[in-house]
């Protein structure tokens, strides 16, 4: 418990009586940075004139017999309003911490101008009030910055999913068709250029395949976000069949699509664009010579959806295995394509399951549940 003298409640009429003049005085040190040199005044103020009322309150509580109570609670939440708002006007921390500390400056030479003594109670409040609201802006500032950064990471791993992996499947699709057409001898440099095409593309989708496995999170205790509408799963298995045609050529095989045209889901559309694209490139990739089918169909509380081969299946011992990162029999593969779908059809609430045989095939089925009430966009 700490006695507050009369010279709280005079400094707290000095900062409302000199209010204007305090702001003046505290705008010219903060225009000195660039950040804040062509703001206009309001926005050099912002929410400040409150938080000096708020010091007065905090410095006149009860007059010179009132008591407060150390430690107790932040004086109010208008440095989070200032927090949120310096970071859009483009302030980084230190530039915040900078204003605060001009603002304790300015009010100590005010009170030393008209000698007030801010030594004890008055000197510990305006500290107080200040180091809080420092501590309260810069928390909302990092918080605001995290927020941006992620939303900046995704952008950037759009980027990746959609505008860099399918240059990267034509090259090494173009490549692979040129082995095949052209007769090389062994030495020779065109054969050697090959090789350096085919295994550079490779390099590029390992390295997006990783990226893409930090998108999805696959890691204890991380849980991956999707934003779901209602997409026309039709349409979109479309659009992918068209961009895997090409592969599907050169490895003979049938892409068929058995859906209804109007059949919609409550997908994230460029998740399940992923998640379906991962199946089908597998699928292709054990079917030579065979046949793909995408098939769905609603069910009472959702979509069914389900990739088939007829290639050459999946051992028994290693079904229980397929969908953990890293487990591939491909000796260039990441093994990150079915953990990635898994954990993508969890983010929706949904499953993925397969049903295999050697020699017969595979068939993954993936289930996308309906929006509860609350979740309808």
């Amino acid at each position: 418990m700490v006695r507050i003298p009369k010279v709280s409640s005079e400094l707290a009429d000095l900062l409302r009586e000199h209010k204007e003049e305090l702001l003046a005085s505290w705008r010219k040190t903060v225009r000195l940075m660039d950040v804040a040199r062509d703001l206009e005044t309001h926005e050099i103020n912002d929410h400040v004139g409150g938080l000096l009322e708020e010091l007065a309150r905090e410095l006149e509580k009860g007059g010179e017999d009132s008591v407060i109570e150390a430690g107790g609670p932040d004086p109010s939440q208008i440095p989070i309003i200032h927090g949120e708002e310096r970071m859009s006007l483009g302030f980084n921390l230190e530039e915040i911490v900078y204003e605060y500390n001009a603002l304790r400056s300015s009010i100590f030479k005010l009170a030393e101008t008209y000698q007030i003594s801010m030594v004890g109670t008055p000197g510990h409040t305006v500290n107080r009030v200040l180091d809080g609201a420092v501590g309260m802006a810069v928390k909302t500032y990092s918080t605001q910055q995290t927020e941006l950064n992620r939303k900046q990471r995704n952008e950037y791993l759009a980027f990746i999913v959609h505008d860099l992996r399918s240059p990267l499947s034509a090259i090494a699709l173009a490549a692979a068709v040129l082995r095949r057409q052209i007769p090389l001898e062994t030495d020779s440099d065109e054969l050697k250029l090959l090789e350096v095409i085919e295994s550079s593309a490779r390099k590029l989708e390992g390295q997006t395949q990783r990226i893409l496995l930090e998108d999805a999170s696959i890691r204890d205790g991380v849980e991956q976000k999707v934003c779901c509408t209602w997409v026309n799963l039709h349409a979109l298995i479309e659009e992918l069949s068209l961009e895997l045609k090409p592969l599907a050529d050169q490895s003979r095989v049938d892409l068929q699509v058995e859906m209804d045209p109007s059949l919609c889901g409550f997908v994230d559309e460029s998740r399940a664009m992923l998640i379906f694209q991962n199946l089908l490139s597998n699928a292709i990739r054990y079917t030579e010579g065979g046949t793909v089918t995408i098939s769905g169909a609603p069910t009472p509380n959702g979509v069914e959806c389900s990739v088939s081969d007829t290639g050459i299946g999946i051992e028994k011992e290693r079904l229980a295995k397929i969908f953990q990162p890293g487990e591939s029999d491909c000796p260039d593969g990441f093994g990150l394509g079915l953990p990635i779908v898994k954990t993508l059809m969890k983010a929706h609430q949904g499953t993925v399951r397969v049903e295999s045989e050697v020699g017969q095939g595979s068939r993954f089925i993936l289930y996308f549940p309906n929006p509860a009430p609350d979740q309808e966009p």
